[in-house]
């Protein structure tokens, strides 16, 4: 896939960066699995069915896993703050690099301010769907991975139940969401044409205001802004399918 081609390109901007903030996303899901066993551990033994450790050896164990998460999710989001602007700064230069090297026909086809859209409106969808495969993404999965780890030791059946809950999920997810690409091209693309026609109509506003052609250019205008609210909308709509499996399968995980 062309998408998944292009983030990984970018995520491996800094392939330092990226195996770091791999292995900080292994300590932080970890940690975050052991705060549960430790709380477990805990109740057991104020109960009286575990005597080997202490509550008080529990409660340093804890605060020590605390104070280990809090470093290692600051660590995390620097790295994730380096690796994030630094191929944003990488895309920018890459496209406008490329618009200064084409030829004088595609300035023709291409309005000035649909190419200052690209370089900056596109860079900043880059960055915020970046985030999620910079931290979220490998933090979720090893998660994941650790919480069916722990259901499969302690009962299988359970295991089995939130694996299939899990595919059912995944299914009804990957099917809705088909669309989503789509339609974010589609906004960023009439995002684009709504800029054109704004810089075309700023740059001649005397000219538009001499000829008393206000009404046509806020039709078109118009025109493009509905356009993108149509797909924000059902774009909005999408993702109101899709927000409630996502939740559901965030807290299958404990």
């Amino acid at each position: 896939m062309k998408w998944a081609r292009f983030f990984w390109c970018y995520v491996m901007y800094r392939k330092d960066l990226g195996i770091a903030l791999l292995c900080c996303a292994v300590v932080t899901a970890a940690a975050e699995l052991t705060i549960p066993w430790l709380l477990r551990q805990a109740i057991d033994t104020a109960l009286g069915e575990i005597s080997e450790i202490s509550l008080e050896v529990l409660g340093l164990w804890m605060i020590g896993v605390i104070v280990l998460l809090y470093i290692v999710h600051v660590v995390l989001l620097r790295i994730e703050t380096h690796m994030l602007y630094e191929a944003s700064y990488d895309l920018r230069r890459r496209l406008y690099t490329h618009i200064h090297g084409q030829a004088f026909a595609f300035f023709q086809r291409h309005r000035t301010g649909e190419l200052m859209h690209r370089v900056t409106a596109d860079v900043a969808l880059f960055e915020d769907n970046a985030v999620e495969l910079f931290s979220a993404l490998p933090f979720e999965l090893l998660t994941v991975i650790g919480v069916l780890v722990m259901m499969a030791l302690t009962d299988l059946r359970l295991f089995a139940v939130v694996v299939l809950f899990l595919g059912i999920a995944s299914v009804i997810t990957g099917y809705l969401g088909r669309r989503l690409p789509t339609l974010r091209k589609s906004i960023q693309g009439i995002g684009a044409l709504l800029s054109g026609r704004l810089q075309e109509t700023l740059a001649g506003l005397r000219t538009v205001q001499a000829f008393k052609n206000e009404c046509h250019e806020l039709t078109r205008l118009d025109e493009a802004n509905r356009g993108i609210l149509q797909r924000e909308v059902q774009q909005g709509q999408l993702e109101a399918y899709l927000t409630p499996c996502l939740t559901s399968w965030s807290c299958s995980e404990w």
